[in-house]
C-alpha cells in the first residue's frame, strides 16, 4: 500500500542498520527521511528542519532517547510534534516512563514492517488532523475577535444616539414635575414626551433589527 504522503520523518538510532532498515521501509512508503545517528545530532536536525514525526530510539550513549523528548517537550517549537519510541525493552516500567515524557507511542525491536508504517501512517495523520483543527480554531479566534470589536463600536455608537432623547425625556418629566399648576403647558410637553419617546423606540427597534442581520 505506497503513500502518496510526503511528510519527513526524522529516525534518531546510534545503530546504523536500523538507520538503513527504517529509511528504506518508510522512503518506500512515500515519506522523506532524515537521519541522526545521536540525540545531539537529532536536537540540531529539529532545529534546522523540523520534521512531522520523531522516531526515536530509548538506548542511546551520552543521551538517551528519554533526555532528547525531554527536550523536545520543554520547547514550545518541538513540544508538538509527535514522538514514537524504538526500543528493544518491553518492561512496562520503560514504556510508562516514555509516555509520561510525552511519547505518542512505542515500537519495539526487532521491528515488524506492517506494525511500523500503520504506527506511523496512524500518527501522521493525527498530526496533519491537529494542525487542521489549530488552523481552524485560529480563525475562529480572529472571527470572534473582529465581531466582537465591531459589537463594541455598535454598542458605543448606539448609546451614544440614546442619550439625545433619553435626556429630552428626563428633562420634559422635570418639566412636568415644576409645572403641575400651569396645565396650559401640559399638550406641548406631551408632544415633546411622545417625539423622545417615538426616536427612543426607532433607535432600540433598529438597533434590535442590525443585531439579528449580524
Amino acid at each position: 500500500m505506497a503513500s502518496i504522503k510526503k511528510n519527513l520523518i526524522l529516525i534518531v538510532d546510534d545503530n546504523s542498520k536500523n538507520l538503513q532498515v527504517l529509511g528504506k521501509i518508510l522512503y518506500e512508503k512515500g515519506y522523506n527521511i532524515n537521519v541522526a545517528s545521536s540525540g545531539a545530532k537529532a536536537l540540531q536536525s529539529v532545529n534546522i528542519q523540523p520534521p512531522d514525526l520523531i522516531l526515536l530510539d530509548i538506548q542511546m550513549p551520552e543521551m538517551d532517547g528519554f533526555d532528547v523528548c525531554k527536550i523536545l517537550k520543554s520547547n514550545a517549537k518541538t513540544k508538538d510534534i509527535p514522538v514514537i519510541f524504538l526500543t528493544a525493552a518491553t518492561d512496562t516500567e520503560s514504556i510508562v516512563k516514555g509516555f509520561k515524557l510525552g511519547g505518542m507511542d512505542y515500537i519495539t525491536k526487532p521491528f515488524n514492517n506492517e506494525e511500523l508504517i500503520i504506527r506511523v501512517n496512524t500518527h501522521i495523520d493525527l498530526r496533519a488532523k491537529t494542525l487542521e483543527l489549530q488552523k481552524i480554531n485560529q480563525n475562529l479566534e480572529k472571527i470572534v475577535e473582529e465581531r466582537t470589536h465591531q459589537l463594541h463600536e455598535y454598542a458605543f455608537i448606539t448609546s451614544h444616539n440614546l442619550r439625545k432623547p433619553l435626556a429630552n425625556i428626563i428633562g420634559f418629566i422635570s418639566i412636568l414635575e415644576q409645572s403641575i399648576d400651569k396645565k396650559e403647558q401640559f399638550p406641548e410637553i406631551l408632544k415633546y414626551l411622545k417625539n423622545s419617546s417615538t426616536e427612543l423606540d426607532n433607535i432600540i427597534k433598529e438597533t434590535a433589527h442590525n443585531l439579528n442581520k449580524k
